[in-house]
């Protein structure tokens, strides 16, 4: 039988759940309690194992289903991360895009932000991160094994660089110190440096398991280079 995962699997496993999954040959699939429970077992797992140290084995003992229940949901390992994953990280792209049009609003009515979008952008995808931790790694350590998933995670990669490139182009101080530099290479390397730090935090590695000093640190790096100062 299945074992209840905790609450932050919950919310994983909820999100996961969101979109029709297909099986391997692109057939939309209906949601059941079957690949819910593939799911549940998969991210309970993540709290003992590393990704590369799971197998379907292992996932079949806990969720207490066949091996064809299994390959009718997911063609391997890497293809149930991709899609846990993918289901996941279009939620943050979701929240971000919610956090840009309440900032937009703000702007509008020529109010007073409480702090930077640096800072803002920061904050938001770091709570996130530390809130998914498990799937946050299994996702990094999944890319370096499977090209689906590297593919994957490539792309909201560039999503969120670019998400970053469009903020910087409707800040004017940064317009200014920029002086016609093109900021690309730094939000690029930015990306890489976070990629680093939340699988840190993520891994409950000082100091940054500590989210403000995850946050300032990379606030900082970005600030500094395109506005000359602290953020």
């Amino acid at each position: 039988m299945s074992q209840t995962p905790n609450a932050s699997s919950k919310e994983i496993l909820a999100l996961a759940s969101g979109a029709a999954p297909t099986n391997r040959n692109g057939r939309t699939l209906p949601h059941t309690t079957t690949r819910a429970e593939i799911v549940s077992a998969f991210l309970g797992l993540l709290e003992q194992k590393t990704f590369p140290e799971l197998t379907v084995a292992d996932v079949l003992e806990r969720a207490g289903v066949s091996r064809a229940s299994f390959y009718t949901y997911f063609a391997s390992m890497p293809d149930l991360l991709r899609q846990v994953g993918e289901d996941v990280v279009e939620n943050l792209s979701r929240i971000v895009e919610h956090e840009r049009e309440a900032a937009a609003s703000q702007r509008d009515s020529n109010a007073t932000p409480t702090e930077s979008w640096i800072v803002r952008e920061g904050r938001t995808v770091a709570s996130f991160w530390r809130d998914n931790g498990l799937i946050y790694r299994a996702i990094i350590d999944g890319s370096h094994i499977d090209e689906e998933v590297r593919t994957m995670w490539a792309k909201r990669s560039q999503q969120m660089v670019d998400v970053v490139l469009d903020l910087i182009a409707q800040d004017s101080e940064a317009t200014r110190w920029l002086d016609g530099r093109d900021p690309r290479p730094v939000v690029q390397a930015t990306q890489v440096l976070s990629e680093r730090l939340y699988y840190m935090a993520a891994g409950g590695e000082g100091p940054y398991d500590d989210q403000e000093t995850l946050v300032s640190t990379l606030s900082d790096i970005l600030s500094l280079t395109l506005l000359g100062r602290r953020a």
